[in-house]
């Protein structure tokens, strides 16, 4: 499942093997935390996915602090019948330094925080993510550079906002989760080959994927 794009991934997460292992060789292998299960139902048909109970409080711990020192970024993932919550976030010493993270609120929209979670609106894409949380596999990448972020749904360009950024200093990443307690709630989702960068993806290389 890997992608054979002009940049190497820091992190790749294909689940094939029914593990978190790290699948671009970086060493950065995950752990599950509560039981999450896996299945053959996945984006490509083949191999396996993830599947997360959000009332199972199930989720990715990742201890490595893959974004730390970055100018710019960028995270691609495949993901189906997903709640509100968060779908990923990197994990710091207090709740200031908890950034990156990419949420989906209350109102269906994706939130990717870049700098401290003190004003939402600063973060929140304009999407409305409603029509595809069930169903299907739907593709999302979202990247930042020097506080562009941009968010691609099924290989198009669906929205970009300017917002804060500052570099990340954190000590773990987790797929899922409640942040620690920072969040009401955990995300419940089916996801699928996840993968993190250290350049911010074209638009070029999201349609390759």
């Amino acid at each position: 499942k890997m992608n054979s794009l002009p940049v190497s991934p820091l992190a790749y997460y294909s689940f094939d093997d029914k593990t978190v292992g790290d699948v671009s060789g970086n060493g950065k292998n995950g752990v599950l935390s509560s039981n999450p299960g896996f299945m053959t139902d996945t984006p490509d048909g083949s191999a396996n996915a993830l599947r997360l109970n959000a009332f199972k409080n199930q989720y990715v711990c990742i201890p490595y602090p893959i974004f730390n020192g970055l100018k710019e970024y960028s995270a691609s993932m495949w993901i189906k019948d997903f709640s509100q919550g968060c779908l990923f976030s990197m994990m710091g010493v207090d709740n200031a330094s908890c950034r990156p993270r990419l949420l989906v609120t209350d109102a269906q929209k994706f939130e990717f925080n870049t700098e401290i979670y003190s004003s939402p609106p600063k973060y929140t894409f304009a999407y409305d993510c409603t029509p595809i949380m069930s169903s299907s596999w739907h593709h999302i990448v979202v990247s930042t550079r020097n506080g562009l972020n941009t968010l691609y749904v099924d290989g198009v360009k669906v929205d970009e906002i300017s917002a804060y950024f500052n570099q990340a200093n954190t000590t773990k990443l987790y797929i899922g989760g409640d942040c620690d307690g920072i969040l009401a709630s955990f995300m419940g989702m089916k996801i699928d080959n996840v993968s993190f960068y250290d350049v911010c993806l074209t638009e070029d290389n999201v349609k390759y994927m």
